[in-house]
C-alpha cells in the first residue's frame, strides 16, 4: 500500500493507530454546481442575447507602450462562441 503522504488529498488513508492496517477513504466532491449557482446569481440580467452570425459593435481596451491604454471601437460578426454559462466568450471577425 502507498504511504499516506504520497496519496492525493482526496485519497488520504485513515487509521486509528500507526501499526494497524489502513482503510482508504476516497471522497468525491465537485465544485461545479456551486460555481454555476453563484455565477447565475451574479450575472447581469439586462445583457442582450447574441448568437453566431450576429453583427456587433464592441469597445476594446488596447494597451500601448509604457502602460497607456486606449479604447478602440470594433465592429464585426460573431464567428464562434467558447465556454458555457458565465464563462462564454465570442470570437469576432472584424469588418
Amino acid at each position: 500500500m502507498l504511504a499516506a503522504s504520497r496519496l492525493p488529498t482526496s485519497q488520504r488513508a485513515f487509521s486509528t493507530t500507526s501499526r494497524r492496517s489502513c482503510v482508504l477513504v476516497q471522497a468525491k466532491f465537485s465544485y461545479a454546481p456551486l460555481v454555476d449557482a453563484i455565477g447565475k446569481e451574479m450575472m447581469k440580467k439586462d445583457i442582450p442575447k447574441v448568437k453566431v452570425g450576429d453583427t456587433v459593435k464592441a469597445n476594446v481596451a488596447v494597451v500601448e507602450g509604457k502602460g497607456k491604454t486606449r479604447t478602440q471601437k470594433l465592429e464585426g460578426t460573431i464567428i464562434a462562441e467558447h465556454g458555457a454559462g458565465i464563462n462564454k466568450t465570442p470570437s469576432l471577425a472584424g469588418l
